[in-house]
């Protein structure tokens, strides 16, 4: 009994345990291709994420460019609005401050435009 176990031991192990062998060499050449894939992938992710977040951040840089301008807008339109109304107005005491101020600006340029030449 015992010889007719190992010779049929002796027989079926070895066809055996080389398919074991190549379908373990197979079966771990496959993972380490998955694993490289999968590190592949997961830059590639990284990279379209980073581009799609600095996209973001330009996209957001120009609303607060734009937001900044429209106030800008707004504080000079409300600014030339309430010269307007001291120049027409009948604040006698701004208007002559005004003037005063005008007349210190045109001085500044004259002597500044003597300077230049």
């Amino acid at each position: 009994m015992s010889s007719e176990i190992e010779k049929f031991v002796g027989t079926s192990m070895l066809p055996t345990e080389r398919l074991s062998w190549t379908a373990g060499q197979l079966d771990r050449r496959n993972q380490n291709q998955h694993v490289v894939q999968m590190r592949d992938l997961r830059r590639a992710t990284e990279l379209a994420v980073a581009e799609e977040g600095a996209k973001l951040v330009q996209q957001l840089a120009r609303f607060e460019r734009y937001g900044r301008a429209t106030t800008e807008a707004k504080f000079k339109l409300e600014r030339a609005k309430k010269e307007s109304l001291i120049l027409q107005g009948e604040d006698s005491e701004m208007r002559a401050k005004f003037a005063l101020l005008d007349d210190d600006l045109l001085q500044r340029i004259r002597v500044d435009l003597l300077e230049d030449e």
